[in-house]
């Protein structure tokens, strides 16, 4: 049997996760007061942001994962110094969060043309006979069903 360090913590609460969080929910203060015709609308941006809506590049540096990504690597490489099971979603959750937020964003700063080329291999997709939608969802719940009334899949 395989003797393994004692297991260390290698993940942090990460800064721009944070920074992120904190300046979305600013914003959504502001959304409400301008629901209410209390304040003017304003477009939400990200915490660290200054560039032009031009500036595609300068989209991820905000949301960059890179320090979730280093713990990850520090969490799982070393089995003299292994990290712990609650580094995982650590780093999973935080990272998630700004991929979800960074992607937000960058659908936001779509032209209409745009948004419906980014949709279409999708939607190509989705349509297909052995697409996600019929072989794969209805599929799944039907083969669900079968096996819930004792019928082979």
């Amino acid at each position: 049997m395989a003797i393994y360090g004692k297991p260390i913590p290698k993940t942090n609460v990460g800064k721009l996760f944070v920074s992120q969080l904190t300046v979305l929910r600013e914003h959504n203060k502001d959304e409400e007061l301008a629901i209410l015709n209390q304040k003017n609308p304003l477009w939400y941006r990200p915490a660290e942001w200054d560039s032009s809506w031009l500036d595609i590049p300068s989209y991820h540096p905000p949301f960059s994962r890179t320090q979730h990504e280093d713990e990850f690597v520090a969490a799982v490489s070393d089995p003299d110094e292994p990290g712990t099971t609650g580094d995982l979603p650590m780093v999973e959750v935080q990272g998630d969060w700004l991929h979800v937020m960074e992607r937000a964003f960058r659908a936001r700063m779509f032209s209409p043309v745009r948004g419906r080329v980014q949709a279409a291999g999708r939607k190509m997709g989705h349509h297909h006979p052995q697409g996600v939608i019929k072989e794969g969802l209805i599929g799944y719940v039907v083969n669900i069903d079968r096996l819930n009334k004792g019928e082979k899949v």
